[in-house]
This record gives structure tokens, C-alpha cells and sequence, in this order.
């Protein structure tokens, strides 16, 4: 009897540990994953505070001579009420652009639409022509409207740079849609807003038989490099990590850029000027960073520390919005070939950190069929 226990327990532990192993080796791969994350964060804050005295020291000028003009040009910002949104509105409209800015509030998008006017034109560049429409990318209908709204307009879009996002909330919350809310607002309400953008101005191409040329830009982030998409638990129903569920939207929005143009270059007569691209901001003095970086101190010493965090650590730390704001006219602005597909930050081509247990292409593909799924949207056969 006891030897017979002996043995089954023995098989049983057995089992038990061959079933941990699988779990014990994910864990490990989360560690590594957030570890070198950090690592790199520290040295790019590092490099932030170091471009932050240089710039006291010595005021760095803009070399604007690389960027084309955006003279007379359709731009739909999301998210332009304030950070890299804004400052990203604002260099649209000195390149002469006509900057929409498409704002889940109205009214803070019009106080915005008031700086992004009051700017000065480049030399050669158009006054700026601007204007606001609302749009609450957790809410499909709402996207769905805006797009109705928009191409109701006749107007020939030429770039749509997909900012708006939100960070590291503290519950898991779900949409109106059913969707986690992180993943729907940081990503898949930018996926349905650019397949309707498209398909109208597609429709309208046709009419017009005009040469089309527009781009796409997902705003992504460092922090999309521990990110990992789990298509058997989308909705976080397992367990809520927000600053994972963030990493993970950051990720998907790098792999829709790549999937985006994968899918014009297969259908070039239709699509053969079109480029995606995602672009990583930098870390920045924006409400989302400060209020990230402020969330690591222990709540009791907040009282002692916020003080400090706003006035010295993070304004040493964390550059400018106006530095991210570059980053992405880099990734609107620069010449298709060289950005095509790619992820950029800082004004040059960056490495994207892809899933290396499993084939990146095939990932973004299944991300592509959920988002129909989620979003009960078909896009074009043209898109196929």
C-alpha cells in the first residue's frame, strides 16, 4: 500500500512538474523581456538628461531642410488636444498643412486648434488652414461617424498619424464594445479608423481618377518591445497587467503599420503610393509619461516626491513633446522609400523588437482576422 502510494505520488509530482515547466519558462521569458526593457528605458533617459543640458547650454536648432512641405495637404491628427499629438498638429500647420484634429473632446480641441493656428508658416508654406472633429476611439460608432462625417467632405486625405492613446490604467476596464480598453483605444480603434478612411477614399480615387498618394503613421513606443499578443486571452480575462496590456497595444500598432503596407504593396494599382509606418516618439514631458513615472513611487511618499518629480527629475529626464513631435513629421514627412514599412524614431530607422518565438508576418496576420472579428468590419477585397 505504501509502495503503491509512493509510485503514484511519484507519477504525480512528475506530471505536475512537466506542467509547470511550460509556465516556469514563460515567466522566465516575461523577466527577460521587461529587463531588458528597463535597461534600455534607463539609457534612454540617460540620453534624455544629456540632450536636456546640451540644450540649455546651446539651443538646439531644427534642421527642417530634410522634410518636405505639407503645403495645401490633408492631415488628420487623433488625439491632438495636447502632447505629442499637439506639437505634432502644430509642425503639420507651419508646413502650410490642413490639419484636422480629431478629439475625443471638442472643446479641448478647439483651445487647441487656437495654438496650432496661431503658429507662423515656414518660409514658402501656405498660412494654415485648421479645424477640429470630434472622435472617441473607444467607441467603434464613434469612429465609424467620423468617418461618415469625413468622407461626407469630398476632401483627399494625404496623411493620417494615429496618436491618440491611453496608459497604464490602473483597472481593467471594457468598452461600450465589448473590448479592453488600452487595446481598443491605442489600437484597434485606429485599425477600423484607417481600413474606412481608406475604403471612401478609394471610392473617391476612382471617381476622380486622381493620383493618390497618403500615409499612415502609428504612434507606438519603446515600451512595444516586451510586448507579447496573447490571442487566447485578448480581453485580459486571466489576469490585468496594465503596463503589459500597454506594451501589448504598442506592439500591435507596429505590426499594423508592417501589415498595412505588406497588404498596398500586394495590391499596387490601387494602393502602390501608400506607406505605413510606426514611429516611437521618444519618452517624453507629456500627462501620460508624468503620470506613468510619478505611479512607481509608493503612494504614502507621493506627497514628499511629486514635488520633486515634477520640477527637477522629470523635466531632466524627459525631453520636450516638441522632440516627439519631430520624431513623427520624421515618419509623415521623410521620402516613402526610406520609411516604408519601418519603424523610425529620432529621425532615422529603428529596430523593431518582433516576437522571436513565433514568425512575425503570421503574427500580424492573425492580428489583422481578430480585429475584423472584434470590430465586425470587413475591409476591402482590394485589401485582401
Amino acid at each position: 500500500m505504501i509502495c503503491l502510494w509512493s509510485k503514484n505520488g511519484l507519477r504525480a509530482g512528475l506530471r505536475h512538474r512537466r506542467s509547470s515547466w511550460p509556465r516556469m519558462a514563460e515567466f522566465l521569458q516575461y523577466c527577460a523581456r521587461w529587463s531588458l526593457f528597463y535597461v534600455g528605458g534607463a539609457f534612454e533617459l540617460a540620453g534624455n538628461a544629456c540632450g536636456n543640458v546640451a540644450n540649455l547650454l546651446c539651443e538646439r536648432k531644427q534642421d527642417t531642410s530634410r522634410y518636405k512641405s505639407a503645403n495645401g495637404k490633408v492631415c488628420v491628427v487623433t488625439g491632438a488636444n495636447a502632447g505629442v499629438g499637439l506639437s505634432t498638429a502644430k509642425l503639420l500647420a507651419k508646413r502650410g498643412g490642413h490639419v484636422i484634429l480629431a478629439c475625443r473632446s471638442k472643446e479641448r480641441g478647439q483651445k487647441a486648434a487656437e495654438l496650432v493656428k496661431s503658429v507662423t508658416p515656414l518660409q514658402g508654406c501656405c498660412p494654415p488652414k485648421v479645424e477640429v472633429m470630434q472622435l472617441d476611439l473607444a467607441s467603434l460608432k464613434s469612429v465609424k461617424k467620423f468617418c461618415r462625417n469625413f468622407d461626407g467632405r469630398r476632401l483627399h486625405l494625404d496623411l493620417l498619424v494615429c496618436n491618440a492613446g491611453v496608459m497604464k490604467l490602473p483597472q481593467r476596464t471594457i468598452t461600450e464594445d465589448g473590448v479592453e480598453a488600452q487595446f481598443q483605444v491605442n489600437y484597434l480603434g485606429h485599425w477600423l479608423l484607417t481600413n474606412c478612411l481608406l475604403q471612401d477614399q478609394l471610392k473617391l480615387h476612382k471617381a476622380s481618377r486622381s493620383p493618390t498618394s497618403r500615409r499612415v503613421v502609428f504612434v507606438s513606443s519603446t515600451a512595444h518591445k516586451p510586448g507579447r499578443i496573447d490571442f487566447s486571452d485578448t480581453n485580459a480575462e486571466k489576469g490585468y497587467d496594465s503596463m503589459q496590456r500597454y506594451s501589448d497595444s504598442k506592439l500591435a500598432n507596429v505590426l499594423a503599420a508592417r501589415e498595412f503596407q505588406r497588404r498596398f504593396d500586394r495590391n499596387y494599382n490601387n494602393f502602390g503610393s501608400h506607406t505605413a509606418v510606426s514611429v516611437h516618439p521618444g519618452l517624453l514631458h507629456t500627462e501620460l509619461a508624468c503620470g506613468y513615472f510619478k505611479g512607481l513611487v509608493p503612494k504614502p511618499l507621493r506627497c514628499f516626491t511629486d514635488p520633486l518629480m515634477q520640477h527637477v527629475v522629470l523635466p531632466l529626464a524627459l525631453r520636450p513633446a516638441e522632440f516627439g513631435g519631430e520624431s513623427v513629421l520624421y515618419a509623415a514627412l521623410a521620402p516613402d522609400a526610406e520609411v516604408r514599412g519601418e519603424y523610425v524614431g529620432h529621425g532615422k530607422i529603428l529596430k523593431a523588437a518582433m516576437p522571436k518565438d513565433r514568425n512575425e508576418e503570421v503574427v500580424a496576420q492573425r492580428l489583422w482576422s481578430l480585429s475584423e472579428k472584434l470590430t465586425g468590419y470587413r475591409p476591402l477585397k482590394e485589401l485582401s
